[in-house]
């Protein structure tokens, strides 16, 4: 039976998670300009043409898994994660899902600005956690690691242009393979969206 409804996630997943991906891009294409007033550029964004008419701009392809609760968040971690990958955990709280990443992942980085920090570094003394707020990408930077796969939990209720930065952030400057975000606020949006044409 466990199986079975196992099975059932994963397919229902899989369906949600490309919907997610495409619409979350278009979504940031549309915004980016509305959003431009809340963060300085990252990355660069590369102009598909020179024609003022189209107005789409082009961000590193990373997949982007969009999740609700903490339970579907860290069900994406065997699905998803493999043993190879550098994995990096924005806002870890108390170490619970980084532990999960750590034996899922070659290696995990967690950072967090929270006083859970202090917490989570004496339940979890081997693991890489570090008191890093997540939009200073300029000390994530120093790590001088490529991340595969960034987790992104900096509150489920977080408001939409703060989430939308944060990832634009991070796949504009790491362009990992995926984006993990736990966002109830997004996945309500992404649910409501149908993507027309290419």
């Amino acid at each position: 039976m466990f199986q079975e409804v196992v099975r059932q996630s994963r397919s229902s997943s899989d369906r949600f998670s490309s919907r997610a991906s495409e619409t979350i891009h278009k979504f940031i294409n549309v915004w980016f300009w509305a959003l431009f007033l809340y963060l300085k550029p990252a990355g660069k964004a590369v102009m598909l043409t020179q024609n003022k008419k189209n107005c789409d701009l082009y961000y590193p392809s990373s997949q982007i898994i969009v999740t609700k609760g903490v339970k579907e968040y860290r069900r994406t971690i065997p699905r998803y994660v493999l043993p190879t990958d550098v994995v990096l955990e924005i806002g870890f709280a108390w170490g619970t899902t980084t532990a999960l990443l750590a034996k899922a992942a070659k290696r995990v980085i967690g950072i967090d600005k929270g006083e859970s920090y202090y917490t989570a570094i004496r339940t979890y003394p081997t693991l890489e956690l570090y008191k890093i707020d997540g939009f200073d990408i300029q000390s994530v930077m120093r790590f001088g690691l490529q991340f595969d796969v960034v987790y992104i939990d900096i509150s489920g209720c977080r408001e939409l242009h703060t989430v939308l930065k944060i990832i634009r952030m991070y796949e504009n400057v790491f362009k990992p393979r995926l984006i993990v975000v736990k966002s109830s606020r997004l996945k309500r949006l992404v649910s409501q969206c149908e993507v027309v044409g290419g």
